[in-house]
């Protein structure tokens, strides 16, 4: 599709679903090698020499490369675990993740030698690694950069062949569907907060999702925030020039099944100065990415749409600026939420729980067939889970065990990792208020947990999963080429859905 500019310089055009003839005489060819040395040596032949076929076969290295008058030629032998070490498995790398790593570790170098055509072979490779290997080449190609220049950077067109045989597949359409949507995230991501704001946030969504037969698009303004009772949300985001809103993406395709649809609620916070609580300026340049969760979300109901997933979801944004005005909500104030508990703020920078308690409560409420089995929310809530498991891997907290380890396997199996930390009933003490019911946030060891407790209350005994994520890449890896925005949580959640409601 063309690009719009509510789009904020995002296309959906895809490098990988875009196949065609090729034309062009600078040729390159990426070899994705599994299986014994037979089962692929006569492919390989056609481009090189015995002595370094042999080479490749025998190198520890899972890496190598060779300049042939047949052009560059790239070849990945991946060394896959041989099973669970420790961590049930859920630390291993899937094969699915090391075919996507892999090659998209290459792409930097063969865009840079300025190809017209891109053999890609995978040569004894199972389709879970087909699957990792295109999605890696999609996400290789996004630079953020490049989406507002006139001139696009060349792309070498693509071949694809498995077994020396052209290769055309539905897991190509389905890997561009899971590419783009974690594009989609990182983009978000690394838009500046003077142009992804809780009004162009929602025109976006609105872009994307609005004339779908299977989406119904609904936005709720400040009025309609307070005229639903959401003080929370709305003392969060009242002092920012563009205030706050909530959007739902409400899915029902046709021939969808009688289950409970899952809710899927994401912070979407697009700048977080720390309000009255102002964070110190070096934390603060990052805190566009403050709407991570929420990204997160869009990129996972991107991917349902385009694979027309035959379940009922809906997908919820609470979306708000945190600034600093004469209007801003302050340390000491007591707010009511639509629940209608009273909440005592401790610490304005404490917000995006604010805004996804209220938003939960509109999820957990809904009657009849809109009454959700399981609510899914995402959020980059807490620095203690960054300090606690590092950013490439997401904190994971949930009242259900059944669906925690669903979502465990998900995100083992699509490299976007997530470990369990408990909800400690002990800690809910440090959220309690003499003048309220509760307060935003303890003052305590445990952050990560008191902020999932203070959630829990919000979805009662309703099944929940809570992810407290990064969202962001501090340097290139994981199929980002770039450091910048990463897209954590779409594969994982997108694996979820496919395994587990389809």
């Amino acid at each position: 599709m063309a690009l719009k500019k509510s789009m904020l310089g995002f296309s959906t055009d895809s490098w990988i679903g875009s196949q065609e003839k090729a034309s062009g005489k600078k040729l390159g060819h990426l070899f994705y090698l599994q299986g014994a040395k037979n089962s692929w040596k006569k492919t390989l032949s056609q481009v090189l020499e015995d002595w370094q076929i042999k080479e490749i076969a025998e190198s520890p290295s899972e890496l190598a490369f060779y300049s042939t008058q047949s052009g560059p030629v790239w070849a990945i032998m991946a060394k896959h675990p041989k099973g669970a070490k420790s961590h049930s498995g859920l630390m291993d790398r899937s094969e699915y993740t090391a075919a996507r790593d892999l090659i998209s570790l290459n792409i930097p170098k063969v865009l840079s030698m300025g190809l017209d055509q891109l053999q890609i072979h995978f040569e004894g490779a199972k389709n879970s690694e087909i699957m990792g290997g295109l999605v890696g080449l999609e996400m290789a190609a996004y630079r953020f950069n490049d989406c507002f220049k006139e001139t696009k950077r060349k792309l070498p067109q693509l071949k694809l062949f498995k077994g020396g045989k052209a290769y055309k597949d539905k897991s190509i359409q389905r890997a561009t569907h899971l590419g783009v949507g974690t594009n989609l995230a990182r983009h978000l991501v690394n838009l500046p907060a003077n142009e992804l704001n809780p009004k162009t946030y929602a025109e976006f969504l609105r872009t994307i999702f609005s004339g779908q037969k299977s989406f119904k698009v609904e936005v709720w303004d400040g009025n309609r925030l307070k005229k639903e009772n959401m003080g929370l949300h709305w003392a969060v985001g009242k002092a920012a020039e563009e205030g706050p809103c909530m959007v739902h993406l409400k899915y029902r395709p046709p021939g969808s099944s009688s289950k409970k649809p899952t809710a899927f609620v994401g912070k979407g916070i697009t700048y977080d100065t720390g309000g009255l609580d102002l964070k110190p300026a070096q934390y603060m340049r990052n805190m566009k990415k403050d709407m991570g969760g929420s990204a997160a979300v869009a990129g996972l109901a991107y991917y349902v749409l385009k694979e027309q997933i035959k379940q009922p979801m809906d997908f919820y944004f609470a979306i708000a600026e945190n600034a600093v005005a004469g209007n801003a909500f302050r340390p000491g104030d007591i707010l009511t939420s639509r629940k209608g508990t009273r909440v005592e703020i401790h610490n304005t920078d404490a917000e995006g729980r604010l805004v996804l308690a209220d938003v939960l409560d509109v999820a957990v409420t809904k009657k009849a067939k809109d009454a959700p089995g399981l609510v899914v929310d995402v959020a980059t809530l807490t620095g203690a889970i960054k300090a606690t498991l590092g950013s490439g891997v997401g904190g994971l907290f949930s009242n259900s065990d059944k669906d925690a380890d669903k979502l465990l396997k998900s995100a083992q199996q699509s490299g976007d990792r997530l470990w369990r930390i408990p909800l400690i009933p002990d800690y809910k003490s440090q959220l309690n208020s003499t003048p309220a019911d509760m307060v935003n946030c303890g003052d305590g060891f445990g952050g990560a947990v008191t902020a999932a407790l203070f959630l829990e209350h919000f979805v009662g005994s309703l099944p929940w999963i809570h992810l407290d994520i990064y969202a962001w890449k501090d340097k290139p890896g994981g199929g980002c080429m770039e450091p910048g925005g990463s897209g954590q949580g779409v594969q994982s959640l997108s694996f979820f859905v496919d395994s587990n409601l389809k």
